[in-house]
């Protein structure tokens, strides 16, 4: 059974479902992942979900093309070395089949949906931050935009059905299960 994080909020990434899965495979999948540190206009990677987020998406096969304004140096030693380094948002999304939102910066509120759908090859949304309108992002073809924190909850099917809470816990899995329900996203579960 694998924890299957349902919604974030702030820093915090839940856990309150377990469903049987396969482990995925990312081979040949590309992430794009925005943000790093643990909130905007700081360098800090203390507590941030992207280490845990990242690091599971690279150990799952996926080629992780990273981005943050202020935390690319600081970052470095803390994610894998096959992690490719980014100069900004849009260079992060060229050809990706999927885009994670971690931290919300201004510069990242400032990318146009067609901007961002134009830089990619999926449309694979996984809005962690609920920065950008999600009507917008359909309309610029992104028809699987996942919001996670915030406002939004994830539905995660399993053999029963479709499964939706709330609950906040703050523990260094959370991340890490954050990390195992992008996955599925990206790969379709």
């Amino acid at each position: 059974m694998v924890p299957v994080v349902v919604a974030a909020t702030e820093f915090v990434v839940v856990t309150i479902a377990h469903v049987a899965v396969e482990p995925p495979d990312l081979r040949g999948k590309t992430v794009a992942v925005l943000g790093l540190t643990f909130k905007p206009e700081t360098d800090d990677m203390r507590d941030s979900p992207a280490i845990p987020i990242v690091s599971r998406l690279a150990e799952d096969g996926a080629i992780v093309r990273v981005n943050d304004p202020e935390g690319m140096d600081a970052a470095r030693p803390l994610l894998p070395s096959r992690v490719q380094w980014c100069a900004n948002g849009l260079d992060a999304a060229a050809g990706a089949d999927a885009l994670v939102l971690v931290t919300e910066w201004a510069e990242y509120r400032a990318l146009s949906p067609a901007a961002l759908a134009g830089a990619m090859r999926g449309r694979v949304l996984v809005d962690l931050r609920n920065v950008w309108d999600p009507t917008a992002m359909r309309h610029a073809g992104f028809a699987r935009e996942q919001g996670l924190g915030g406002r939004a909850v994830v539905e995660q099917k399993d053999a029963t059905g479709v499964r939706q809470a709330r609950l906040l816990q703050r523990d260094g899995r959370a991340a890490h299960d954050a990390a195992h329900l992008i996955v599925g996203i990206v790969v379709g579960d």
